[in-house]
């Protein structure tokens, strides 16, 4: 589902992701790297975390997103990166064949999704066994979720998350504490089985 004006405004902020960096470099501290040479950035938006995944691991990387114009603006900012690409994808599937990454990274995109149990079956599918999911995202419980439409966002537990991701068909390989009050965060690596 494609993000408001507003939201766009601050998700595109190159300071909120280098606030998100941490967060990266946490979870792909659990990654093999000897073991991967193509990743998929889930919801990539502006593309600076996805840049930042080609630059430090020097792997092929590509970003994809619902949003035409997020992808524009990730062109425009990193386009010209040889390991590097980006494309449009449709709510709910991307155009390529199963098992064509060795790493996913999501970070706080399947929310914004009333589809999010598929998206996460998509994930599984892009993967190849054994390939590893980088994951920060968060839920929503009691009054928060109440506020929120279940027809426009993706709206769950962090329980029933953690029960999709794995019914998805991923083991835990890390696990950060879940933490925060109304949006509780949830940063876990795991391997496709």
């Amino acid at each position: 589902m494609k993000m408001t004006r507003g939201e766009k405004r601050m998700v595109n902020r190159s300071q909120r992701s280098e606030r998100l960096f941490p967060i990266q470099d946490a979870m792909l501290e659990h990654v093999d790297f000897g073991e991967v040479g193509r990743a998929l950035d889930f919801g990539c938006g502006a593309g600076h975390l996805t840049a930042r995944l080609a630059e430090k691991y020097d792997i092929e990387v590509t970003g994809v997103d619902v949003d035409p114009a997020q992808i524009e603006t990730a062109v425009e900012l990193y386009g010209d990166r040889k390991n590097l690409r980006f494309a449009v994808v449709g709510e709910t599937s991307v155009a390529l064949p199963d098992d064509t990454f060795d790493l996913i990274t999501v970070f706080l995109v399947v929310h914004h999704s009333p589809h999010w149990r598929t998206l996460l079956e998509e994930m599984a599918r892009l993967l190849r066994s054994g390939g590893w999911l980088a994951f920060h995202e968060v839920s929503m419980t009691g009054v928060v979720s109440w506020l929120f439409n279940k027809n426009k966002l993706g709206v769950y537990s962090g329980s029933e998350l953690w029960e999709a991701v794995r019914n998805a068909g991923f083991d835990p390989v890390w696990r950060d504490a879940d933490h925060g009050l109304i949006f509780p965060k949830h940063t876990w690596v795991l391997n496709r089985f």
